[in-house]
């Protein structure tokens, strides 16, 4: 460890801490945010529902859907623990970084001489947060983009169609493209 690579390697540092710090408040603030929404859709829901029955009507479908699908806790954990997840990774990391900057910070006020140790180790570890951060977000998209596939395949499982209703989706389909793509639908008539 040298004067300058103690300079160089605590600039990445304070950069990747600045970061991580930014991730686990987002972070922490959705995992925060998910049970509290879920008790403020249950409290109004369960209002609505009071009020048709005080009303003398029955609560809605829609009130008793979500009561029922609140009052499971199981689908609250389900939206927040990639955000526990997530957060977890990043406060494990910022301590890392904080442990490190500290024994950077100890090598420096000591005056001690070079360390090849400790530059091979603040290499190593600035390098594996460097890769995180990058794959952080790379990671991030591919499971929400996973989570929606998975969404919408649960949305068309819940409907079921026959073979002759798919062919008539596809024939109804294709009626309209060729309908709107037609010269005399768009109004061109140079044809």
């Amino acid at each position: 460890m040298s004067d300058d690579y103690a300079a160089l390697i605590t600039t990445i540092i304070i950069a990747a801490l600045l970061i991580g710090t930014v991730q686990i408040y987002s972070l922490t603030r959705i995992w925060v945010d998910v049970p509290l929404e879920t008790l403020h859709q249950y409290i109004q829901a369960t209002g609505r529902a009071l009020t048709s029955i005080r009303a003398g009507d029955a609560p809605t479908a829609n009130d008793l859907r979500k009561l029922a699908a609140l009052a499971d806790p199981k689908g609250m954990w389900k939206r927040a623990w990639p955000a526990m997840v997530a957060a977890g990774i990043w406060l494990w990391t910022c301590i890392l970084l904080v442990a490190l900057q500290i024994r950077i910070l100890l090598w420096s006020a000591t005056g001690a001489p070079r360390d090849p140790d400790l530059a091979k180790g603040s290499f190593f570890i600035t390098a594996a947060v460097v890769v995180l951060l990058v794959l952080e977000g790379l990671i991030r998209v591919l499971a929400q983009g996973l989570y929606k596939l998975w969404q919408a395949m649960a949305t068309a499982a819940e409907s079921p169609s026959t073979t002759d209703e798919r062919a008539e989706l596809h024939r109804a389909l294709a009626d309209h493209v060729r309908g709107t793509t037609s010269p005399a639908s768009s109004g061109d008539t140079s044809l």
